[in-house]
């Protein structure tokens, strides 16, 4: 019996933590996922986090990662956006070991129509 109530509340709990996120779209080496319940909106700017989930393994500076997530900055009236900072996770979907975090905000940049960035843009931006 106590195994069954620990069975359906760890998957409660996992299926809660997926569920907040969203995915964005895939090609063959990523698929990228928004969660939109991230979202902190300041005026015309929008944080909010996102995951990318690799197919394959990835390395920087001699490590290994299949996960990444960031929190990025979208500028919702001029339709820029900009890391803020990045984890790399040794593991998909940011388990495993945390291999490297790089907290330096980037310089904005002007989101591409039909890019990855722009179906961030979109899902950080709609209104409320």
């Amino acid at each position: 019996m106590y195994r069954i109530i620990l069975m359906a509340l760890l998957t409660g709990i996992s299926s809660h933590s997926m569920a907040e996120l969203v995915e964005i779209g895939s090609d063959k080496s990523i698929t990228i996922y928004a969660d939109p319940a991230t979202i902190q909106r300041i005026g015309s700017k929008v944080i909010m986090s996102e995951m990318g989930d690799f197919k394959s393994t990835n390395a920087t500076g001699g490590k290994s990662f299949l996960s990444m997530r960031k929190q990025q900055e979208y500028e919702c009236k001029d339709k820029q956006m900009r890391t803020l900072r990045i984890n790399l996770y040794s593991g998909n979907m940011g388990r495993g070991e945390l291999v490297h975090t790089d907290h330096q905000s980037r310089n904005w940049e002007p989101v591409s129509p039909g890019s990855y960035g722009d179906f961030l843009w979109r899902t950080a931006c709609k209104k409320p």
